[in-house]
Formats: structure tokens, C-alpha cells, sequence
């Protein structure tokens, strides 16, 4: 069952998704959430089997990061308050945000469907919070990138709302990522004697944190070009999943 239920669990999640792509497509909003919602339901019950079987959270690992990610940005979208869903009612937002869930999934396609093997230090609270709020943490950025791609690609309609949007995700992306790193800081205090040590793993950490700063501090010049924001802006969620699954 340990085995088998993963690959249960991630080919419905895929399956389901898909058909969120394909319902936004033929422009069916009703059958496209209906797939979202089921798609949350399956990803919870991946979730509530990897903490009944290992007694934690989602921590670490192709599987446990890829499907905590998705879980959160399908109901980081089905949760928008009803004023602003009719906002982001515009098929470009939901085109976006169903194909970038697939792709987060597709990271699986060449790993091992299964549970991360378990360490003595993984029931420790704040090794625990390091890597559980650094994967909600992503999930935020990676919302805010397709935020940014809609607001690039559906105009000027609606740019002030997007902007206040984009910038609300943004900062409650960047304290729930400096909240992980104030966890590891005790962490490392707990493990290794100091509370902080130059390493490549903090070298990653603060470059993330200077790219989301830079997407608050740019000069106006650089400000009014939708392509420099889009690009800068993207930049957190791009890197979020590089130094998740690939550093």
C-alpha cells in the first residue's frame, strides 16, 4: 500500500488538472473548478496519508514537495474572496495557473513516486517548520508568477487590482520564507552549536530573498515595463522550484 498509493494519488491529481487545462480550453468554468476542487481532494488525501504514515508533515522530496505545492495553489485559487474571482474570471489566469500545476507535477516524471526516507532530526519542531513553511512559502511565489504572466498578458484592463494582488501574495510569501530560515537558524543552533554558518545552502536562501526584495525596489524607469516586472516578478517562483527539486 506504501508503495502503490503514490502513483495512485499523483496520476489522479495529473489526471484531474488535465482536465482542468482542457475544461478552461473549451471555456467550461463550472467543469474546470469542479476538476480543481476534485484535484484538492486528492492531493489532501496524499497529504493525510504521508502524516499517518510518517507521523509529519510534507517535508522534503519530489513527491511530498510537488504534491504540498500543488495543494496549495489549487486552494490558494479556489479560496479568492468572490469580488476577486470575478476579477480573475478571465480565462488567461486559469489557462496559466492549471498549466504551471502540471508542470510542478511533471518534476515527478522522472522521480521516484514515493515518501521521502525518514531521519532521526524530522521529529524535530523546527527542522520540521524549515522545510514545511519553505514549501508554502514557494507555493506563494509561484501563485505570484502566475499572477504576473495574467496581469502581462491580459493588459492594462485590470492592473491596479493585479498589482495589489501581486504585491499582498509577494509579502505573505516572504515572511512565511523568513519564518523557514528563522526555524533553521534554531535549528542549526540545536544541531551544529552556532545559529548561522556561510554555506551554499544560505547562499541560495539569500539570493531568493534579494530577488523578492528587487521586485519592491525597482526604479520607475524599470517599473513601467511590464516585461521587466513580469520577468523579475517570476523570478522567486522559478527559483523557489529550482532549489527545491534541483539543488
Amino acid at each position: 500500500m506504501t508503495l502503490i498509493f503514490p502513483k495512485i494519488i499523483f496520476w489522479s491529481s495529473f489526471l484531474l488538472f488535465s482536465g482542468e487545462l482542457l475544461s478552461v480550453c473549451l471555456n467550461k468554468k463550472t467543469t474546470a473548478r469542479g476538476f480543481r476542487t476534485s484535484g484538492i481532494w486528492i492531493c489532501l488525501t496524499g497529504i493525510l496519508f504521508i502524516i499517518f504514515s510518517t507521523k509529519r508533515p510534507p517535508l522534503f522530496g519530489p513527491f511530498e514537495a510537488s504534491l504540498y505545492i500543488v495543494f496549495i495553489l489549487a486552494l490558494l485559487v479556489n479560496t479568492y474572496p468572490k469580488g476577486k474571482a470575478v476579477q480573475l474570471s478571465n480565462t488567461r489566469f486559469y489557462l496559466i495557473h492549471s498549466l504551471v500545476i502540471l508542470v510542478v507535477l511533471a518534476v515527478q516524471f522522472n522521480q521516484p513516486l514515493s515518501i521521502n526516507d525518514d531521519y532521526y532530526m524530522y521529529d524535530h519542531l523546527w527542522v520540521i517548520l524549515f522545510f514545511n513553511l519553505r514549501l508554502i512559502s514557494a507555493a506563494f511565489f509561484i501563485h505570484v508568477m502566475v499572477l504576473h504572466l495574467s496581469c502581462l498578458l491580459k493588459g492594462a484592463d485590470d492592473t491596479a487590482f493585479f498589482s495589489k494582488t501581486i504585491r499582498y501574495y509577494s509579502l505573505v510569501g516572504i515572511f512565511l520564507y523568513l519564518c523557514s530560515e528563522w526555524s533553521g537558524s534554531f535549528w542549526c543552533l540545536a544541531w551544529f552549536g552556532d545559529s548561522w554558518q556561510w554555506n551554499s545552502g544560505f547562499l541560495k536562501a539569500s539570493l531568493l530573498f534579494l530577488v523578492v526584495m528587487a521586485t519592491f525596489h525597482l526604479p520607475p524607469s524599470l517599473g513601467r515595463n511590464p516585461y521587466i516586472k513580469t520577468a523579475l516578478g517570476s523570478l522567486p517562483g522559478i527559483f523557489a522550484l529550482w532549489m527545491l527539486f534541483y539543488l
